[in-house]
């Protein structure tokens, strides 16, 4: 059926069409990006650029911008099709587009339009795409509602600081200058610099961190974000004189390793780890540094506050399995950690180096697919939670040592000690001294008594049961309330001083019997149990 486009545009900008507002977060939803570009004679473009769209065959999308410091001069779709003249409604702008024919519409990643604007007077202004409604070649509507944005600004004599408020360095195309009115548009405690798709070195005014103030600066890549607090910009300030800070700036670098070298390092680390390991976005390799006027260049090798990266996610991959991993020359993985939300995966990192979202998938000789903590141990040994007592041997039905389930624990908290052990029978050079001392710190544990800790004991289940309730209430600041009594047959046989853990780890979902309906709280805890638990406490963080 031949389509009209005329009525289709107009049913797109009168939303006459029912179409209900989506997060453009969602799962397996598409992603916006706006960047811009300065041109001649006082101009500059701003693209629109989506990813992961599918069937796109008309679209309207609504800008928000300052008509006293900007007039739009074109606007123009670069897909094929038709577009009728953008409209403007105060500080509102409403473009739309449609193919043509029966056929399908585009997929994929690409720029959508851009928007050339002239400036009327100088200083910044941001342009922002609040909202983006999509059309499918079936003329199904699916409305997006957004809030990206560019800053663009011009100088007193008239021309476009380059790509959002920022200029290129000298003759490097790959370098871009973030100057200082680009790092004074704080929104919701942080600092955003869009960052032009080709540029790998971001040169930032070493007074950054006044400028920025008590926000955190967010570095806006094309498929990963930057989160830099504002202490980590002033220990960069402290590697150099205060006669070098004069004209120095901070350089954020990063650079993609290349395919060749990417499966070389995936190979490696598949056979060290022997797992099957696989990327799932761009290995990346970050650097952050303080550079002097006369050229000298001083890295900052470790954070006294983390920095978070944010890399984009291929959702084809088994989410559970995923986690930022820093990989070292020779292979060797690291898990760092890492929360999935609106298509990235972000991770805390005291240091710079070559990172990659990875999806490891760890099998062991003696777990059976369908033995029932399958999951649990493959879920957990992706995380570097849990390991095998080998390279192929689990041992799911071996005891559990104090000492090693509290190592699962402090792993999938991400505790660290800053002190030590105070239980004399942990000895500070012990493999599990830190562990211990974190546990304890944090409040999570007890020992057999005051000073006895009894790190090699095989740990009971109803040990283990208070351990894994006292660290649910150490994450969530949520003291439990045991209303909900154990279904236990043999309840009776539960200790008292572990009576109120139990019940509260059973209305959690944390713990069940081992059949018969009975709890075994005396039996000792294999480490399949141990690994399923640890699994049920964090799918409740």
């Amino acid at each position: 059926m031949k389509r009209n486009v005329f009525t289709l545009l107009i049913i797109t900008l009168l939303g006459l069409h029912q179409s209900f507002p989506v997060s453009a977060n969602a799962v397996n939803a598409p992603s916006f990006l706006i960047t811009a570009k300065s041109l001649a004679d006082d101009k500059v473009t701003v693209n629109i650029i989506v990813k992961n769209m599918e069937d796109l065959f008309g679209y309207e999308a609504r800008f928000t911008f300052d008509p006293d410091r900007l007039e739009l001069v074109e606007a123009k779709s670069i897909l094929d099709g038709f577009s009728i003249s953008p409209k403007i409604r105060g500080n509102e702008i409403v473009i739309a587009h449609t193919k043509i024919g029966n056929v399908k519409g585009e997929s994929g990643d690409f720029i959508i339009s851009t928007l050339t604007f002239k400036s009327r007077k100088v200083g910044t202004s941001t342009v922002t795409l609040k909202s983006f409604k999509e059309v499918d070649h079936n003329l199904d509507y699916q409305t997006y509602s957004l809030d990206e944005s560019v800053t663009v600004g011009f100088t007193n004599n008239g021309t476009p600081n380059n790509d959002s408020g920022l200029g290129n360095v000298g003759s490097n195309m790959d370098s871009v200058n973030v100057n200082e009115e680009s790092l004074k548009n704080d929104k919701d405690g942080k600092v955003v610099v869009e960052i032009a798709e080709g540029k790998k070195n971001v040169l930032l005014p070493v007074r950054a961190a006044g400028i920025v103030g008590n926000n955190k600066l967010e570095l806006r890549f094309m498929n990963f974000s930057i989160f830099i607090p504002v202490e980590v910009l002033n220990d960069l300030q402290d590697l150099v004189s205060s006669d070098e800070l004069e004209d120095a700036q901070i350089s954020f670098k990063f650079n993609k390793s290349p395919e060749d070298e990417k499966n070389r390092l995936l190979t490696s680390a598949s056979n060290k780890a022997k797992s099957t390991v696989t990327a799932v976005g761009d290995m990346i390799e970050f650097s952050l540094s303080i550079v002097t006027k006369e050229g000298k260049e001083l890295k900052l090798t470790k954070f006294n506050k983390p920095i978070t990266v944010k890399l984009k996610v291929n959702y084809h991959a088994d989410l559970e399995l995923l986690g930022i991993y820093f990989i070292a020359d020779n292979g060797e993985l690291v898990y760092v950690g890492g929360v999935i939300a609106d298509g990235y995966m972000s991770a805390e990192v005291s240091h710079f180096s070559r990172y990659a979202v990875l999806e490891s998938d760890k099998s062991f000789a003696d777990v059976a697919e369908n033995h029932w903590a399958a999951r649990a141990i493959k879920v957990l040994a992706a995380k570097q939670i849990v390991y095998g007592v080998s390279d192929t041997s689990f041992q799911p039905n071996a005891n559990v040592t104090r000492a090693e389930f509290v190592a699962f624990v402090v792993r999938g908290l991400g505790l660290k000690a800053t002190g030590l052990s105070s239980f004399a029978d942990v000895n500070d050079k012990a493999w599990y001294a830190p562990i211990v001392t974190a546990a304890n710190e944090a409040g999570i544990i007890k020992g057999r008594s005051a000073s006895i800790f009894a790190p090699n004991e095989t740990i009971t289940r109803e040990e283990m049961t208070a351990i894994i309730v006292h660290a649910y209430e150490y994450k969530t600041g949520v003291k439990t309330a045991a209303e909900q009594q154990n279904a236990f047959a043999d309840a009776k046989e539960i200790s008292a001083w572990a009576k109120d853990d139990v019940n509260a780890a059973f209305k959690l979902g944390f713990v069940s019997g081992r059949g018969d309906g009975r709890f075994a709280p005396k039996a000792w805890s294999t480490r399949a149990e141990a690994t399923q638990i640890i699994v049920n406490l964090l799918k409740k963080l």
